[in-house]
């Protein structure tokens, strides 16, 4: 069996959502239904209930998810010190930027070699740089946000500020009140609860939403119970406005046709500025360079971009 079908097995499981996996291994979703077949009858048992409307995995599907993963882990790693051995360079390991990312079409012209790390819902993106997960990330302007740049100094990572933005949305259920209304501003918004989908992103998530608003807006926010941004797909939001950014929202909530989505509120400022995190020291050399590279490309006008170097 090929490397490249657990992998698929390995997405499919975790969204449990053959359109949402199939966007993100860039096949489409009969392909992807194809290979789970011919997967199944490689290995000669059910992986797959059959039974059941919703996705799940039979007990021997669960094993072979748990043993796909410690396989998957273990070809990384080989890999890894294999280009080690060879003396070829790793390249820059990215988190917080979805496949055709402008940024990433700039560091391609650019001639920087980068790969990109999938996020880990329950873990923030310093926690992913300070464990060694990835090298880089890419996030929303958190400077002003209580104890960020204290927590960043412990951790022995620095943040330049990035010449683009990212753009944000508002979604809600097609049944809620805000449906009706012909125009809706921020005051409308925030007279309902703002849910929020990560647990590890919650405080970093509520500081910037606040900056979207005018000042002294009072805003309340509530943890979704299930703490994964993927509930998005199935999830009922009740009265509570989900405020994300734009590419995660639309991949999403665009899978549902009980949901509406804004791009544009009234008094809302939906356009964020965009970051950089990146460690004091690298872990080697070349690294250093490249992230040098990657700081006057995307932020060549920032003053952090020499501080601690």
């Amino acid at each position: 069996m090929k490397i490249r079908i657990l992998q698929e097995f390995v997405t499919l499981a975790k969204h449990r959502n053959y359109t949402v996996a199939a966007k993100e291994l860039y096949i489409t979703q009969p392909c992807l239904s194809n290979h789970m077949i011919a997967m199944e009858k490689e290995l000669g048992f059910s992986v797959f209930e059959k039974t059941t409307k919703t996705f799940s995995l039979t007990p021997a599907g669960k094993e072979l998810l748990r043993q796909s993963q410690v396989i998957l882990d273990t070809w990384d790693k080989m890999l890894k010190k294999c280009s080690e051995l060879s003396g070829a360079f790793m390249p820059v390991r990215i988190v917080g930027t979805p496949k055709g990312s402008p940024r990433l079409t700039i560091l391609e012209r650019a001639g920087i070699p980068f790969a990109l790390v999938e996020m880990d819902n329950h873990k923030s993106f310093v926690d992913s740089l300070a464990e060694g997960v990835a090298d880089i990330a890419f996030y929303s302007d958190c400077r002003g946000m209580e104890g960020w740049e204290e927590k960043l100094r412990k951790k022995g990572l620095l943040f330049a500020i990035c010449h683009d933005t990212s753009s944000w949305a508002v979604s809600f259920m097609k049944a809620h009140p805000l449906a009706s209304r012909d125009s809706i501003s921020a005051k409308d918004i925030a007279r309902y609860p703002i849910r929020i989908n990560s647990g590890a992103l919650f405080d970093t998530v509520c500081f910037i939403i606040k900056t979207m608003f005018p000042p002294d807006t009072e805003l309340f926010f509530v943890m979704d119970p299930v703490d994964d941004p993927r509930c998005l797909v199935e999830t009922d939001f009740e009265d509570h406005v989900h405020i994300c950014g734009l590419s995660a929202t639309q991949e999403l909530v665009g899978l549902r046709n009980d949901m509406m989505l804004l791009t544009s509120v009234e008094d809302l400022s939906l356009e964020v500025r965009n970051g950089m995190l990146y460690p004091i020291k690298p872990r080697t050399k070349e690294l250093k360079e490249h992230i040098k590279q990657i700081l006057a490309c995307l932020a060549p006008e920032s003053d952090e971009a020499s501080k601690g170097w």
